[in-house]
């Protein structure tokens, strides 16, 4: 793996060999991380700038080093795992935001999650909009948007997991009340509904027939009627092709005393072509009352019923009830076109009554000045942009974006508040426990007394006692320190409550002291250091040779090789014989073996601590007995084995 470029300059070399020069060089290359292991190199003040990334930069690479079966780091707690696939996401659209959330993941080392949006449900067209460490998420969009959101997780590795599906999660955010309203308003205004509703009483829409051209006295409306079923019979009887597609039938009722009035008229149309056919049914009642000026003042009640319906595909039937009473108009009617059927009220108040006791006229709903008023609402989907209550109570509130509240389990006419989490009106909180990744703290006068990278001040901090602001603390300027102050050892003849001996299932113990420890089995995750340890057999390893000879009396080298020192401790490295056999049964001899480093010569070196490497060179040579001269022995392939031992203080006398 190719080294990172260093931000220091290299240490240049001369020809002229100095010890301490090199050493010092050595040492400079290591803690600047030109050299050896990088778990060496100094840390830096550019490494602090941001520690989170440098520990992911760090599981990164322990990952790409790692020969676990699933490539990931062990770290304390258990590792890092890869992410799966985001379970229970779901979406909620707001009048100006779309709420998305999702199941906790359970795998280790969460980071956090990526979500992608697209306004087609193709996820490669899809674009990230944000990431978020918490299982819920607000887009801030405009009312009636629509979008399909993908959500996957990432580890603290930067390993990314696959998405909730291949399909995107569809939601849509609400229309506001004034654009559903002005939409329905449209849909009137083009259908017959909306011509009747704001018309004259008495008008029949788009036939500009009306009931003042029917209205007749009861001896007029017989003569009429008796005069047009004539007609109708003639030309029947010759043979007219058109006295099917149209008749006319009308009554009508008068009564009049004085300036007092009083009608009833009722008009029937129908009309059949070769493309269409319409039929009306309208009844109107009017009583009038004629004033000093002249001006009629009464009022007057149109009944109209409307079917229609041609070649084209095109039908409709209208029924409404239209009233005037002195100028003020209210209507209602219902249109059906077979595809979009509308109930419409105009110009009245409108309630509805539950109860069946005459004497009980108060309503449960109704709407009055704009308003619709209901005294008890059950609903499983209510869309309210805004949204004004005494009392809420709710299993579970998502908000998009903004959350206003004076106070939270907290009652401000008692002062009773929940222990476990509650904030009143006055900015004051009570939380059991709380997890903050970034706190700040400031008094009264808006100082910063603490902050997640910084230390309280004592000038800041009330109630300290004396020994909070001294630099040296004695075991004499502590009362109540308890039997185990002052102890260097814990022993029977120290303290009350002594263990000489017992069994331990299992025990974390942060630090003590242990006169003989003895066991089975002991495992370490961090570093030992003892003043001996019996065998200190530091490590071992072995290489191979190939066959290869030996000439007499002569060194010759068999294997270079570069070891790695301990940066801890001084060691003895040592080697073993080695295997051969003369070149003839005739001969006889032997082989000696030694090592070269830095000097020193033997089958034993002093190999100094240090964090860098050794290069250690592996000679050998044959020698006769004194009787038969030998040319040459021979060495066949085999492995050599050299171990390194700790170099305690001697025992030698």
């Amino acid at each position: 793996m190719a080294r990172k470029k260093s931000h220091f300059s290299g240490v240049p070399r001369t020809g002229n060999k100095n010890p301490t020069q090199d050493a010092l060089t050595e040492n400079i290359e290591v803690l600047t991380g030109q050299r050896g292991n990088e778990l060496n190199r100094a840390l830096l003040f550019r490494d602090l700038v941001n520690l989170d990334d440098l520990k992911r930069q760090a599981l990164i690479a322990s990952i790409k080093q790692s020969s676990n079966t699933n490539d990931l780091p062990i770290v304390i707690g258990g590792g890092i795992e890869r992410p799966h696939a985001p379970v229970g996401l779901q979406g909620v659209g707001g009048f100006t935001f779309i709420a998305l959330t999702w199941n906790k993941p359970n795998y280790k080392g969460h980071a956090y999650a990526e979500i992608f949006r697209s306004d087609t449900d193709v996820f490669s067209a899809a674009v990230k909009i944000a990431t978020e460490v918490t299982d819920i998420f607000s887009d801030a969009v405009n009312m009636g948007s629509q979008y399909y959101y993908w959500v996957r997780f990432v580890n603290q590795a930067d390993m990314v997991g696959p998405v909730q599906s291949a399909n995107g999660l569809f939601v849509e955010a609400l229309q506001s009340a004034a654009t559903i309203l002005a939409e329905l308003g449209g849909k009137i205004e083009n259908s017959h509904l909306g011509t009747f509703l704001s018309g004259e009483v008495g008008q029949i829409p788009d036939l500009a027939f009306g009931v003042d051209q029917a209205q007749l006295s009861a001896n007029s409306a017989l003569t009429q009627n008796s005069n047009i079923s004539n007609d109708l019979l003639v030309s029947s009887n010759a043979n007219d092709a058109n006295w099917q597609t149209t008749t006319v039938s009308v009554g009508a009722i008068d009564a009049k005393i004085n300036d007092v009035s009083a009608s009833i008229a009722t008009d029937y149309y129908t009309k059949v072509s070769v493309n269409g056919a319409i039929a009306i049914a309208n009844t109107t009642l009017k009583s009038e009352i004629e004033d000093a000026n002249g001006n009629s003042v009464g009022a007057t009640l149109q009944n109209l019923a409307y079917t229609v319906a041609d070649n084209n595909s095109n039908y409709t039937a209208m029924w409404g009830i239209r009233t005037n009473v002195t100028g003020i108009t209210a209507s209602f009617g219902l249109v059906n076109d077979g595809i979009d059927p509308i109930f419409a009220i105009k110009g009245a108040k409108f309630s509805v009554i539950d109860s069946q006791d005459p004497t009980t006229l108060t309503p449960v709903f109704s709407v009055v000045d704009g308003k619709t008023v209901v005294n008890s609402l059950l609903a499983d989907e209510a869309h309210i942009q805004s949204l004004v209550t005494d009392s809420l109570l709710s299993n579970r509130v998502i908000v998009g974006s903004e959350l206003k509240t004076p106070s939270i389990n907290y009652d401000p006419l008692t002062g009773a508040r929940s222990q476990n989490f509650s904030t009143d009106p006055n900015g004051n909180m009570v939380a059991k426990s709380a997890t903050l990744e970034s706190v700040t703290i400031k008094d009264a006068f808006g100082n910063i007394i603490m902050n997640s990278t910084g230390a309280i001040s004592k000038d800041k901090v009330s109630g300290l006692g004396a020994l909070a602001s001294a630099d040296n603390i004695t075991l004499s300027s502590v009362t109540d320190a308890g039997p185990f102050a002052g102890l260097a050892k814990i022993l029977s003849s120290n303290i009350t409550t002594y263990i000489e001996s017992g069994a331990i299932g299992v025990a974390q113990i942060d630090q003590a002291y242990i006169s003989s420890l003895f066991g089975n089995n002991a495992t370490f995750s961090g570093t030992v250091y003892a003043e001996k340890i019996v065998g200190d057999l530091v490590d071992a390893d072995s290489f191979t040779i190939t066959q290869t000879t030996t000439t007499k009396n002569s060194w010759g080298t068999i294997k270079i090789l570069t070891i790695q020192k301990n940066q801890y401790f001084a060691n003895w490295l040592t080697i073993s014989e080695l295997e051969y056999y003369m070149s003839s049964s005739l001969y006889t001899g032997d082989v000696f073996v030694q090592m070269l480093y830095d000097g020193q010569s033997g089958k034993v070196l002093s190999i100094p601590a240090g964090t860098g490497t050794a290069v250690i060179t592996i000679q050998a040579k044959g020698m006769d007995d004194g009787v038969n001269s030998i040319s040459r022995t021979i060495l066949p392939a085999q492995s050599v084995v050299l171990q390194m031992f700790r170099q305690g203080s001697g025992f030698i006398i």
